[in-house]
């Protein structure tokens, strides 16, 4: 977002995105960094599968368990914040970008980054947690009227959640880069592109979670055998490249508001200060 004086008093000129170009961009990204794409995918991707063949494990044993969910978000979680910095410096960087020695690094940046989505998860489930348990309490009363209570108070939550992500986006790319000077400026560098964003955030993830849904709820639920392996490899396959493209779609946005490159006019020299 460029950044202009008028009248003693700073103004902000909004940046609007390129959203098909920058998609495009983004779905290519990982085919021209192949060599990076193995050498840091391949711990999380094979610790994912581990993870989801444990939690199958543990279905089978204690049928459904809430701590088997949030064993499984946490392990993806912490195996993906390292492959998320290194894919975010090489979008903004390429070639260039300074990477860890080893695959599966966690330093300065990697904890930052970590921290940053803890405080993201758990504003989630504030925002969300009221929604469940009023849906819950109408449908362990059998009450319509607390059922569409919960079902407001879960939409109120789910777009409080959907602004506050695309808004705070760019606090990600500034961290792995250190870049970050807190989420005040995050929330003015994304400012008039909430719609911009959220929309190259989504078709960059949806081809990807569309294939995953169609594993999860579609033919391959009732798939034995080998048939049911190959279902799961294939869902945890998109689940991987959904959190890799969900990474480099915002860290381009914010390469084109915030670093100004890319962009054929000369960036202004207060942005990536704001």
């Amino acid at each position: 977002m460029a950044a202009n004086a008028q009248s003693g008093q700073q103004r902000f000129t909004v940046v609007k995105l390129p959203v098909v170009q920058l998609v495009l961009e983004s779905l290519v990204l990982p085919f021209r960094h192949l060599p990076e794409l193995v050498r840091y995918g391949w711990i999380p991707f094979t610790g994912s599968l581990v993870v989801a063949f444990l939690n199958w494990l543990l279905r089978r044993v204690f049928l459904f368990a809430p701590w088997s969910v949030l064993f499984v978000n946490v392990a993806h979680f912490a195996l993906y914040t390292p492959f998320c910095v290194a894919w975010t410096r090489i979008a903004i960087e390429g070639s260039r970008a300074k990477l860890p020695d080893h695959p599966f690094a966690y330093e300065r940046a990697e904890w930052q980054y970590a921290g940053a989505t803890a405080v993201m998860l758990i504003a989630t489930v504030v925002l969300m947690a009221p929604g469940l348990s009023v849906t819950q309490y109408g449908q362990a009363t059998f009450s319509y009227g607390m059922r569409f209570l919960g079902g407001l108070l879960l939409l109120a939550g789910a777009v409080l959640v959907v602004v506050g992500f695309v808004r705070f986006a760019f606090v990600f790319p500034a961290i792995a880069i250190g870049r970050y000077r807190g989420i005040a400026p995050a929330w003015r560098q994304t400012a008039g592109n909430l719609e911009g964003l959220a929309v190259l955030v989504l078709l960059a993830c949806a081809p990807f979670v569309a294939i995953e849904l169609i594993m999860v709820y579609g033919p391959g639920r009732e798939a034995t055998g080998a048939a049911a392996v190959v279902t799961a490899i294939v869902q945890w396959l998109m689940e991987g490249v959904a959190t890799l493209e969900g990474t480099i779609a915002p860290t381009l946005a914010y390469k084109w508001i915030v670093l100004g490159q890319g962009r054929r006019t000369t960036a202004d020299p207060a942005v990536g200060r704001l």
